[in-house]
Parts: C-alpha cells; sequence; structure tokens
C-alpha cells in the first residue's frame, strides 16, 4: 500500500513539473526566433503551444507505453515513406541523400552503399506488393539506370566483371554498394519476372564481382573484400557490413537461379561469419541473409546462430528516448522469421512485443501534416518553433533523431523494411 501512494505521490510531482514547464516555455516562445527567416509573429500562438505541448509529451517518452499499430497503421507508414523516398529521387535515378525539413535545404552530403540501400527497400515494397505501384516500379527503373551508368569494369585474374564506383569520376568501388544494387534489382525481378531477361547481363556482372571479392584460401577464407580499386585491385580489409550485405545478395541471386559456385560461396560465408565476434553492423544484414537461407535449406545451426546473436543485440540496445534504431529493428524483423521456424517458448512472444513497441516509437520519428510546428533546440542554447518549410517534401520521411531533424534516405530505408516484414512476413498480412 505504501509503494502505492509513493507511486501516486510521484505521478502528481511529474505532473505538476510539466505544468510549471509549461507556463514556463509558453512565456518563452512567443519571444523565440524561428529558425526559418519568420518571426514568431507568423506563427499562430495556438500551433506554437501544440508543437510545446508535443515536445513536453516526447520529452517522457521513455515512461510511456507504445500501442501497438494496427495493420492499417502499419500499410500507411510503408506508403507515406516509400513515396518519400521517391520524392528524393532526382531524374538521373539518384537520391537526394539528407534532407533538412525545418530550413527546406539538402545538406552535401552523400553515400553510395545507402544510395543503393534506398533501391533495396524499393525493391523490398515492390516484390511484396499484391498490386503493384508503377511509381514504385519507375523509381527502381530510374535508379537501376543510375546504378548501371555508375559500374566500372574490372578484372581479376582473368575473371571480368561490373562494380558500382563510389562517383561518376571514382575508380573505385564498395563491395555493400554493388551487393544492395544486386538485391534491389533482384527484389525487381521477383516483383516482376518478366524484366529478368531485361537485366540478365547486369545481374551476372554484379554477382560475378561478389563472388570475386571473396577470400578463397587461410584464415579468413570466406570473408569479402570490401574495396576494389581499378588501379590496385583488391584490397585485403573487410567490413562487417558489407559481409553481410555480400552474403544476402548471394542467398537472392541463388533465389533467382541457383548455382552450385553460388552456393559453395554462401556456405563458404556462414561458415566464416559464425566464428566472427558479435558486431552491430553485421547483425542487421546476416539476419536477413539467414531468413532466406533457412527458407531454401532449414538449418538448426543457423537458428541457433540467430537465437544467440539476437540474445546479445538486444542486451546492447540503445535507449528509446531520441534515436531512430531502425536498423536495430530490422535486424530483429529478420531474426523472428528464422527462429519461427522451430519457436522456443514464448521467445516470439517477446521478439514479436519488441517489434510492437520499435515500430510504435519510430512512427513518432516520421513526419506527418501533425508535425508543421516543431519546438527546435537552437546550437547557441535556448529553444525555437521550426516551420516545415515544403511539407510535401518532408511528410513521411524518417528523422534522425528528435535531437537532430534531419531526413535521411538510410533511416527512412530501414523503417520502411521493418514495417514491410512485420506486418507481411510475420502478420501475414497483405501490402
Amino acid at each position: 500500500m505504501q509503494s502505492q501512494l509513493n507511486t501516486v505521490k510521484y505521478i502528481l510531482c511529474m505532473k505538476q513539473s510539466v505544468s510549471l514547464l509549461l507556463v514556463a516555455l509558453m512565456l518563452f516562445l512567443p519571444m523565440a526566433s524561428l529558425s526559418a527567416a519568420e518571426s514568431n509573429k507568423n506563427v499562430p500562438l495556438q500551433a506554437q503551444l501544440n508543437a510545446l505541448q508535443t515536445h513536453l509529451y516526447r520529452l517522457t517518452a521513455p515512461n510511456q507505453v507504445f500501442i501497438p499499430l494496427t495493420e492499417d497503421e502499419m500499410r500507411l507508414v510503408i506508403v507515406d515513406g516509400t513515396n518519400w523516398l521517391l520524392k528524393t529521387q532526382e531524374e538521373n535515378g539518384h537520391f537526394a541523400y539528407e534532407y533538412v525539413p525545418y530550413d527546406g535545404t539538402y545538406l552535401k552530403d552523400d553515400n553510395i552503399v545507402r544510395q543503393g540501400g534506398a533501391l533495396f527497400a524499393l525493391g523490398e515494397v515492390y516484390r511484396r506488393q499484391v498490386n503493384k505501384d508503377a511509381s514504385i516500379e519507375k523509381g527502381i527503373v530510374s535508379a537501376i539506370e543510375f546504378f548501371e551508368n555508375m559500374s566500372i569494369e574490372g578484372k581479376e585474374k582473368g575473371t571480368s566483371f561490373r562494380c558500382v564506383a563510389n562517383s561518376e569520376r571514382s575508380s573505385t568501388c564498395k563491395l555493400g554498394a554493388t551487393a544492395l544494387v544486386l538485391t534491389g534489382i533482384l527484389g525487381y525481378v521477383e516483383g516482376k519476372p518478366a524484366v529478368e531477361k531485361k537485366y540478365k547481363k547486369l545481374i551476372n556482372d554484379y554477382t560475378t564481382y561478389i563472388l570475386t571479392s571473396q577470400k578463397s584460401q587461410g584464415e579468413s577464407k570466406g570473408g569479402f573484400r570490401h574495396e576494389y580499386r581499378t588501379t590496385k585491385g583488391f584490397g585485403d580489409e573487410e567490413s562487417p557490413f558489407s559481409n553481410g550485405e555480400a552474403l544476402l545478395a548471394l542467398v537472392r541471386a541463388y533465389q533467382v537461379k541457383s548455382n552450385t559456385d553460388v552456393k559453395k560461396s554462401i556456405d563458404n560465408s556462414f561458415n566464416y561469419l559464425k566464428h566472427k565476434e558479435y558486431d552491430n553492423s553485421l547483425y542487421l544484414w546476416i539476419m536477413a541473409a539467414l531468413k532466406d537461407m533457412q527458407y531454401l535449406w532449414p538449418n538448426d545451426e543457423y537458428i541457433t546462430y540467430t537465437r544467440d546473436f539476437t540474445v546479445w543485440r538486444m542486451a546492447s540496445k540503445p535507449y528509446l528516448n531520441d534515436r531512430n534504431v531502425c536498423a536495430y529493428a530490422e535486424g530483429v524483423a529478420s531474426a523472428y522469421s528464422v527462429l519461427a521456424s522451430k519457436p522456443l517458448g514464448a521467445e516470439l512472444s517477446y521478439l514479436h512485443k519488441e517489434l510492437d513497441t520499435l515500430n510504435a516509437y519510430h512512427k513518432r520519428l516520421q513526419l506527418s501534416d501533425n508535425d508543421m510546428y516543431r519546438v527546435i533546440t537552437k546550437p547557441e542554447g535556448g529553444l525555437s518553433v521550426g516551420t516545415l518549410i515544403e511539407p510535401t517534401r518532408a511528410e513521411g520521411g524518417f528523422i534522425t533523431a528528435h535531437s537532430n531533424l534531419t531526413q535521411r534516405i538510410d533511416f527512412t530505408q530501414h523503417c520502411i523494411s521493418t514495417y514491410v516484414q512485420t506486418l507481411v512476413d510475420i502478420d501475414g498480412k497483405s501490402l
């Protein structure tokens, strides 16, 4: 009983503190300057107060219960997120990388691997759609053309291939970029088998690059060399990201066309990676690969590895109070599908609750028409009320964090994939 009284006192104290903070900020905000080139008098007072209340609500997020999203809510999140990605796509197929919605500008940064990830996400949506969306297909075709134009020819020990270069003038390829582009193309082919012939050579060239990048002897046999330069050939360095991305691409390539060399490469890769130290960067992509591997070749070893790695990853998960952690959630969603083939006790229920929490949490990071005005912490200190400069350009994209109001293509990519897996693969609903 005493503990219940203490709980009530705590809640009343918290409410009083929030009320005092609300009053203080109400007095302050009308004097604050907007991040846009406007004065606060151009922002309705009620809008300022609503933005403030939402800001205070976010501050208490760690203490809130996240209600699982409905089927329709998840479907809408996927549609809006996918449309946002398409809105970032430029005429040549490239995706504008990072948008600052309350400034209305794009940052001058880019990342070729995350460019490939944007195509991957579109392919993940398209291949699962019951009725194929023509606008998504158009975006996929445009992106493939962009990456093909960015591809350079390489050769290693008499084997020729193509890979996606870092830029138009670069002679260097990162393995992860080509792997994700290949996986995106294969997703499109799965959704529309008639286009396989059109992209057959490109698929073969990219697959050959991945196979050629794999180490064939020594302690690192099965690992992938993550960089190729036309002037120097392959380096010896690996990357946890690209090791997983390459494995996933090969598994998807095998699904389209079985090949003994590809299967051998997949086996060598897993036999190598299963002995590596657990790594956050590897978790997402190797879980995605294992999900398909368990479907193709059911294996208790895949399940044990997935279970142990997931227990480790969940123990080190970030605290849900600010940042976008959709990459972590995407890995958990893939792991769920692996473990569903032979679950232990209540582990699937536990994982689903984790996904429910993550999906509800991340929905708050997706901008909508409710985010027209927002309280922003200024770099020099203090608060201001920001206004979406181009609402239609911002709506649907996921922000990096509540304290970092940018929309980067990779965060939206990971979020879309997580919701798609949850809705279609786990809950068995249609898209």
